[in-house]
């Protein structure tokens, strides 16, 4: 089989599985788990050790319990508050643009959107959503270990990144204009 299919079997295997465990286990948002398992499996690398099943949704936790300190900011400071959304908004950009951190950068936009929206209409409700996110990564995880041993990737070495400097002109232009958006809103 060739590398394309293999890569094409492993990424659908490990989303089907990742939704049957997510239904199976009655979560309560059980489509995150497929999610998850998309944004871990698409990327051509082995999946990660024990170490990154606990420190993976520890990472989440941090990322996204930013929301849950920002909420009380938003309630009674929402100026300040808003304007650390906007620099978080930005450094989360930045982080997916220019250094290539895609996964790291979307879950601190759900953290400073999503967890900060949700954490207003209850504190309970946002550690909820933190607590079945952190499931829903330790699920994509095994579903990768399972799936892993019968589609691998070949053992050659990957092409390196060429370095880029921690910041950059056009970077962080990039990373402003697309909170283009965000800042039309508040106008």
């Amino acid at each position: 089989m060739n590398l394309g299919t293999r890569r094409v079997f492993r990424l659908s295997f490990n989303i089907s599985l990742a939704l049957v465990a997510g239904y199976s286990m009655a979560l309560s948002f059980p489509f995150m788990a497929p999610l998850f398992a998309f944004m871990l499996a698409a990327q051509p690398k082995p999946p990660p050790g024990v170490k990154g099943l606990i420190g993976l949704p520890l990472a989440v936790a941090l990322c996204l319990g930013i929301g849950i300190l920002i909420t009380p900011l938003l309630s009674h400071y929402p100026f300040v508050g808003l304007l650390l959304v906007l620099l978080g908004l930005f450094l989360a950009n930045y982080l997916t643009l220019n250094m290539g951190k895609g996964p790291v950068g979307a879950l601190l936009t759900m953290g400073l959107t999503m967890i900060t929206m949700v954490g207003q209409l209850g504190h309970s409700l946002a550690v909820l959503l933190i607590q079945e996110l952190m499931i829903a990564i330790a699920i994509a995880i095994v579903c990768q270990w399972i799936v892993y041993p019968f589609f691998p990737e070949p053992d050659e070495p990957a092409p390196s990144r060429r370095h880029q400097s921690l910041w950059s002109r056009a970077g962080s232009l990039r990373a402003l204009r697309s909170l283009y958006f965000p800042l039309t809103c508040l106008a």
